[in-house]
């Protein structure tokens, strides 16, 4: 009688470790999937999406290209003109700073 009852507690230790152990090891593995996985994932796709506009940028597609890049490039022997004479107009005033001394 003592026997079984010995191998009986036993048993039930066996199957409470194993239980145990069984949680410690998914606890592990979902901590491992959403601190380490999914956002190696995440920053892998971002890359890849930077890498391929990076790329489009380079090869000269018009989609990433910036309007203003263009607009200076057609423009460029107009702001020779522009920057060689100096503002005619009236609403631009020169000013000097004026130091004051704290005495």
């Amino acid at each position: 009688m003592f026997l079984t009852i010995y191998f009986s507690g036993i048993r039930y230790l066996y199957y409470m470790l194993r239980l145990i152990i069984s949680v410690i090891l998914i606890y592990g593995l979902i901590r491992l999937v959403f601190n380490f996985i999914i956002p190696l994932f995440k920053a892998t796709q971002q890359m890849r999406s930077q890498v391929k506009e990076f790329q489009d940028r380079m090869n000269g597609n018009t989609q990433y290209q910036n309007p203003y890049q263009s607009a200076n490039n057609t423009g460029s022997s107009t702001q020779t003109q522009k920057k060689s004479k100096p503002h005619s107009s009236g609403d631009y005033i020169e000013f000097e700073e004026i130091k004051t001394t704290d005495s």
